[in-house]
């Protein structure tokens, strides 16, 4: 599962660099799959601190991503 969390999040970071809307999804995905891991495993429970905020702060990029939000 960390494998692919940590994968999730390394193919977002390269599509938003790539300016590809899609890569906020991946990224949350990528969230929600750390979130998972720490749940399922009890270990690396610091890791909640920075992928529930970021669970969130992907989905208002998306969100914002067309508009002219700022």
């Amino acid at each position: 599962m960390d494998w692919l969390a940590g994968g999730l999040e390394l193919i977002a970071c390269w599509l938003i660099g790539s300016r590809v809307r899609s890569a906020f999804l991946i990224g949350l995905a990528g969230n929600l799959a750390w979130v998972a891991y720490v749940l399922t495993t009890g270990s690396a429970r610091g890791l909640l601190l920075v992928c529930v905020p970021m669970a969130v702060i992907n989905i208002r990029n998306y969100h914002n991503w067309g508009t002219n939000a700022g």
